[in-house]
């Protein structure tokens, strides 16, 4: 019994890894020409659709986008501050557009809005960005 099951797995090692010729491939690709296109039957083509195999077999995610940088605070000056009646204001230079502008609490010029006065400096938002500018000085 082990002679035969040598022989049988010896015979089989050997089928697998024999070369095929070209001339036995021909019967494998042979096809009826004269059976029914609308048959059950199996065709086998010559050569396969190269289209079948044009596949990407990995998905490749994009890459990330770095984020866009955040914008520039506007360039404004803190001239002085003046009180009207009790009421704080601020006088603003904007470098950018070369205007003089005056704001009190909750008023905004482009972007920028002022949220509290003190003596010596303002406290402003621009962009979701909070910054304070002091007496003379500039955004920073």
């Amino acid at each position: 019994m082990l002679i035969i099951g040598s022989i049988a797995i010896i015979t089989s090692a050997y089928w697998t890894q024999a070369p095929i010729t070209p001339g036995d491939t021909e019967s494998l690709l042979e096809t009826d020409s004269s059976s029914d296109p609308d048959s059950d039957e199996i065709r086998v083509s010559d050569r396969p659709d190269p289209a079948l195999f044009a596949v990407d077999l990995w998905y490749t995610p994009p890459t990330p986008q770095a984020a866009p940088p955040p914008p520039k605070l506007p360039k404004l000056e803190l001239l002085g501050i003046t009180s009207v009646d009790g009421s704080p204001s601020a006088i603003i230079f904007d470098q950018e557009s070369d205007t003089m502008v005056t704001l009190s609490v909750g008023e905004s010029h482009g972007p920028t809005t002022v949220t509290a006065i003190t003596a010596e400096s303002i406290d402003c938002i621009a962009h979701d960005r909070a910054f304070s500018i002091a007496l003379g000085e500039s955004t920073p």
